[in-house]
């Protein structure tokens, strides 16, 4: 393979791929997908698919970051006769100490 291009694909263990190695091998063959154009052509599709999902996924969490910046609440503490009373406020009230959404955890 020459030095210069960067292998893609590498060596795999198509028994631990299960149905998914299956599924595919019987569908290319139904198709009549045997030229490594027509699969290339098929993979390509794929990658795009992929990027386009990425990046939704991407622009989701820096949402979800993004609203986690800002208090959702206030949480207040007051002392009655019958012990602490405890209540949220608005984002906008500024009584007690603030509350923040939880931020999204992160995928391994």
């Amino acid at each position: 393979m020459d030095d210069l291009v960067q292998r893609l694909y590498a060596d795999r263990d198509h028994q631990s791929q299960g149905g998914h190695y299956l599924r595919h091998i019987r569908a290319m063959t139904a198709e009549g997908l045997y030229a490594k154009s027509e699969i290339a052509g098929e993979l390509a599709h794929r990658d795009m698919e992929i990027e386009r999902l990425r990046a939704e996924n991407d622009a989701l969490r820096a949402d979800a970051m993004r609203a986690t910046a800002e208090p959702v609440a206030h949480i207040c503490i007051l002392p009655t006769t019958d012990g602490p009373r405890k209540f949220l406020t608005t984002p906008s009230d500024q009584r007690g100490f603030p509350v923040y959404a939880a931020p999204p955890k992160e995928q391994t």
